[in-house]
């Protein structure tokens, strides 16, 4: 194996098509220096990828450009010694064909990690459905395991599913700097993030995320190794269960937790729809009464937004925007008719919101807004 050179000077290798991606990273194998692998057109990837060893940057335009599933399996396996850094990329795991309803269904992670995993600005790990049975089903975009390191520096991570972490499995060391982690939810544990390594959260956001048990953003089998800091952020998150915890007596939470920002109407994090462990459960089950709110995006791509839970009194939470090619989304609106906008206020009961768009110079500038 050729070691790598950090002082050489990185070699861009220009792909848009699994055929050229598998040449550069035969060229990568054999090679010394850094290498950046700019996609410069979508493709589909139909066999899994196990990266070389190196020192590799994937990077991309953004919304533009992305890598779709076309196999099961993990579609990235970094391996022990291997730095990946990941910027302005989109990774579609493509779980309109690889879903749990599925034969198989996706039956891994968008990445499996074991070595360095960096992600940054402009990076989208998203639409990946990791939670059939019978494979292993942690960690719906990353799989982080026990010699791997992540580092989230910004990006989205959004609408993944696992049994473990829909968002991220972390048995390894994880520290999230920026970026949101959003809309992923897990049949177990963890709708955001399963931690069972390190985990340090200086900053960033978890919003609507959800779990079948315990964990609605995260689940942490142990305290003592999880920190949150102030600037970090949760909303909108939901589990089956919610507790009322007296946190005053918890050494682990007040030395590790310095966050105030949960979600409504908590106000702390031991609650376990956005901070669960196992003993979680040893507070007071909460009564909450929450109400469901569906989006009809009338068009919109996706099409399939699923519905959240939120307390009875609260308000719809923030949503990744739907696009619809050639329009702007103006707003979302309480009747079909799109008649009566909604405007923040409480929801009280089941609520159907409809997306709104607009198109053509006459509705220039369009106040085009999510929620």
């Amino acid at each position: 194996m050729n070691p790598i050179n950090p002082t050489a000077a990185a070699t861009t290798y220009d792909v848009n098509s699994e055929a050229s991606l598998n040449s550069a990273l035969t060229a990568i194998a054999a090679s010394d220096t850094p290498a950046v692998i700019n996609v410069t057109g979508p493709f589909t990837i139909t066999s899994p990828v196990t990266l070389p060893a190196k020192d590799i940057t994937i990077e991309g335009n953004g919304a533009e450009t992305q890598i779709t599933r076309g196999v099961k399996g993990d579609l990235f396996t970094v391996p022990a010694g291997g730095n990946l850094t990941l910027d302005n990329i989109v990774i579609d795991g493509n779980r309109t064909a690889y879903n749990a309803s599925a034969t198989g269904g996706a039956g891994g992670s968008l990445i499996k990690n074991s070595g360095t995993l960096t992600v940054n600005n402009g990076t989208v790990l998203r639409n990946n459905d990791n939670s059939t049975t019978g494979v292993d089903t942690t960690g719906g975009a990353v799989n982080n395991t026990s010699t791997g390191a992540f580092t989230m520096n910004g990006g989205h991570i959004y609408r993944n599913s696992a049994v473990y972490g829909g968002g991220v499995n972390n048995n390894g060391a994880m520290v999230m700097t920026g970026g949101e982690i959003s809309d992923n939810d897990s049949g177990a544990y963890g709708g955001a993030v399963y931690n069972s390594g390190g985990f340090d959260m200086t900053g960033g956001d978890m919003i609507g995320n959800w779990s079948g048990a315990y964990g609605g953003a995260l689940y942490t089998t142990d305290l003592s190794k999880t920190e949150i800091g102030q600037d970090a952020a949760f909303s909108c998150n939901f589990a089956t269960l919610a507790y009322t915890n007296d946190v005053s007596s918890n050494s682990n939470y007040n030395t590790n937790i310095q966050n105030t920002d949960w979600t409504y109407p908590f106000t702390n994090g031991y609650n376990n729809w956005d901070i669960g462990d196992p003993n979680v459960g040893s507070g007071t089950l909460a009564q909450l009464t929450t109400v469901l709110v569906n989006y009809d995006t009338n068009g919109g791509q996706p099409n399939d937004i699923p519905s959240r839970r939120v307390v009875e009194g609260g308000v719809a939470c923030p949503l990744n925007a739907p696009e619809k090619p050639g329009y702007d989304l103006c707003g979302w609106y309480l009747d079909p008719e799109l008649t009566i906008p909604y405007d923040g206020s409480p929801i009280d009961e089941n609520t159907t919101l409809y997306a709104k768009w607009c198109s053509g110079p006459w509705l220039s500038p369009c106040q085009c807004k999510g929620l």
